[in-house]
């Protein structure tokens, strides 16, 4: 019978329940050729500790959120039904063999994940959540334009972060703002800089935000109604506001 010191034992346990996602008592016992109640201590310590989580009669790998879960979890859940449908909606534009761009931001996070079906793709963006959402996908492409990584939002900033030198289909938008006669902002200099670019190397601009957005504090336009190829929105804004929007650009209400 195989010896294994106290946190060897702990090692081999928490490796083997990372390989194969669960296990009983019973099994982890004869792997490592402890006791069943020396692996029930080993267990409640793991747990202690993150590493894993017991169940009945066993125990299970703790799943790791990843850090674009954690980031942007609560903000998913505001406005979260009203976020699904515009993304659902805009993603029916998306068509296989086209190249487009997608910004950060919850509403475009929700985008990117429904394109897993459109492949062949080719994907321009500066935000880790559309990475993490298309990158293992076969057969779509992911430009990533670095930059300073900014945390808070989980993308990359700067002067290196251009996409002037690609073409688009589509520039998929987010904002912070929207104001009537004005157009769209960000709520930093850095992130108007951005969308302007993204802006410029699509042959259509659709900006998608939920009502929540309309007539909020920022201060950098990075779109005018004119530029806007369409706004994707839900049915949340007052009637009075929905009529000043339609004569500014096009609106699809989803």
């Amino acid at each position: 019978m195989a010896e294994y010191s106290f946190s060897a034992r702990r090692k081999q346990i928490a490796g083997f329940l990372s390989q194969n996602g669960e296990a009983d008592v019973e099994t982890l016992a004869k792997i490592t050729g402890a006791s069943d109640a020396t692996i029930r201590r080993d267990l409640l310590e793991l747990e202690k500790a993150g590493i894993i989580l017991r169940t009945y009669g066993g125990a299970k790998i703790a799943s790791e959120e990843s850090l674009v879960a954690r980031t942007f979890g609560q903000r998913d859940q505001l406005q979260g039904a009203a976020k699904q449908a515009i993304a659902a909606a805009a993603a029916k534009l998306v068509k296989p063999g086209m190249t487009v761009v997608i910004d950060s931001g919850t509403t475009c996070r929700k985008l990117a994940s429904l394109l897993a079906d459109r492949a062949p793709l080719q994907v321009l963006t500066s935000a880790l959540a559309v990475v993490e959402a298309l990158g293992e996908v076969k057969d779509i492409q992911i430009i990533v334009c670095g930059g300073i990584f900014r945390l808070a939002n989980l993308d990359f900033v700067g002067s290196m972060t251009d996409f002037s030198n690609f073409h688009a289909d589509y520039a998929f938008l987010g904002c912070d703002s929207i104001l009537p006669g004005r157009g769209f902002f960000a709520d930093s200099l850095e992130s108007a800089k951005i969308s302007a670019n993204m802006v410029e190397c699509a042959d259509q601009r659709i900006v998608l935000a939920d009502h929540t957005k309309f007539r909020q504090k920022a201060d950098y336009r990075f779109l005018t109604f004119a530029e806007t190829g369409t706004l994707y929105t839900d049915k949340g804004l007052p009637a009075e506001d929905f009529e000043q929007l339609c004569k500014d650009c096009r609106v699809v209400c989803c």
